[in-house]
C-alpha cells in the first residue's frame, strides 16, 4: 500500500500534537494576571478558584494554589468557553471578583490564554448564558467585551450584570443595555486608615479621626468594604431604602 507524503505529514503532526489535531477538545494553558496593588497589600497568598467549561459542556472547577500562574485545562475546540478566576481571601476562602477569558477570543498562540480583570464581567455574563444552555454560536462576544470595557469604564462591575445577561438570553441585546446598575450613595462610620472596595479596580479612600467614609454609587445587593489599615472587612448589603453591615474582625 502506498502512503503520499501528505499523509505522512499529517500523521507526524498527529502524534506530535496529542489529539489536538482530529480531537474535538483541545489543550490549552491558561495563565493568570497579576495581582492588583490593593490586593497585594491587604491579602496574603491568594489561591484562585478556576470555573469553565469542560470539553463536555458542564462546569469544571480547579482550585489553583498561591504563587501558581500557569495551568492546563482541555475544552471543547468547537464551543464558546468561557474562564473565570476566583481570588480566595484568607480562611474562610471569601471569594473575590474573578478575572476571566473568552475562549476562542482571547486565544493565543501555541493554544495559550491569559486572563485578565478586564475580561472578567463579560467572561461571567458568556459563562451564565452558557451555563443556561443559550446559543452563543453566532452572537458576538468581542463586540459585548468591548463595550464592557468602554462603557464600564473605570469599574465594570458596577454594570448591571443580571440585566444584561437577561436581554442577551432573550435574543433582543444592544449595546445601549449595557448601562450602570442601580446604586446610591453610602455613609459608614468607620476607623481612619486606608479603605477600597471589593473590585480589582477599586481605589483606596483615605479616612482621618473624625470623618465618615462616604461611598459613591454603590450597586444595590452584596458588597465587601475592607480596611488596609487594621485587616478587617465588613460585608454589606444595600437597597434602595436600606444599607445592612455585618462586621468581621
Amino acid at each position: 500500500m502506498k502512503i503520499s507524503l501528505l499523509s505522512l505529514l499529517l500523521y507526524i503532526l498527529a502524534l506530535g500534537s496529542g489529539c489536538d489535531l482530529f480531537s474535538p477538545s483541545i489543550q490549552l494553558k491558561l495563565s493568570l494576571p497579576p495581582i492588583p496593588a490593593h490586593w497585594q497589600k491587604a491579602f496574603d497568598n491568594l489561591k484562585f478558584q478556576l470555573i469553565f467549561n469542560g470539553p463536555d459542556g458542564k462546569e469544571q472547577c480547579i482550585i489553583i494554589p498561591a504563587g501558581s500562574s500557569l495551568i492546563e485545562v482541555c475544552i471543547s475546540k468547537r464551543q464558546n468557553s468561557s474562564f473565570l478566576a476566583y481570588p480566595l481571601m484568607g480562611e474562610d476562602e471569601i471569594r473575590l471578583p474573578p478575572a476571566g477569558a473568552l475562549y476562542p477570543l482571547n486565544m493565543g498562540e501555541r493554544n495559550t490564554m491569559t486572563l485578565s480583570w478586564e475580561q472578567g464581567v463579560a467572561s461571567l455574563i458568556i459563562f451564565r448564558l452558557i451555563s443556561r444552555g443559550i446559543d452563543l454560536s453566532t452572537f458576538n462576544t468581542q463586540r459585548l467585551s468591548e463595550e464592557i470595557i468602554e462603557r464600564g469604564n473605570p469599574d465594570p462591575w458596577n454594570l448591571d450584570i443580571d440585566y444584561i445577561i437577561e436581554k442577551i438570553a432573550l435574543g433582543a441585546f444592544r449595546v445601549t443595555y449595557i448601562k450602570a446598575a442601580p446604586a446610591r450613595n453610602i455613609e459608614l462610620p468607620v476607623d481612619s486608615g486606608s479603605w477600597f472596595m471589593e473590585s480589582p479596580f477599586a481605589c483606596l479612600i483615605e479616612i482621618e479621626d473624625g470623618e465618615t467614609l462616604i461611598l459613591e454609587a454603590v450597586p444595590f445587593g452584596f458588597h465587601l468594604l475592607f480596611s488596609l489599615s487594621t485587616g478587617e472587612y465588613y460585608s454589606l448589603f444595600l437597597d434602595d431604602e436600606e444599607t445592612y453591615i455585618l462586621t468581621h474582625p
